[in-house]
């Protein structure tokens, strides 16, 4: 059997949308943040010395949570599939 240039790309575009939509939603509907926290201490002309910054899920804490269990399931499922295949 032949593997022709659709066999590889409706998979690849299926996965492709799926995390386009996914990321999607996430930046609609919890955006992150950045956040930055200082250290305790400062110089002689008291300013913060050091500080820590990330980026944060706004809103509540697990607002998040959906969106990465879906990604991870998705792609988890791809992975396996092309396992399958490849076997």
């Amino acid at each position: 059997m032949v593997v022709t240039k659709w066999d590889v790309l409706v998979p690849f575009l299926l996965l492709a949308s799926a995390n386009i939509i996914i990321l999607s939603c996430w930046t609609a509907l919890a955006p992150l943040e950045f956040v930055r926290t200082p250290h305790s201490g400062t110089d002689s002309w008291n300013r913060v010395v050091s500080s820590t910054c990330g980026c944060r899920v706004g809103g509540n804490e697990g607002a998040g949570v959906p969106f990465l269990v879906a990604l991870a399931v998705i792609n988890l499922i791809a992975v396996l599939f092309a396992n399958a295949q490849a076997y």
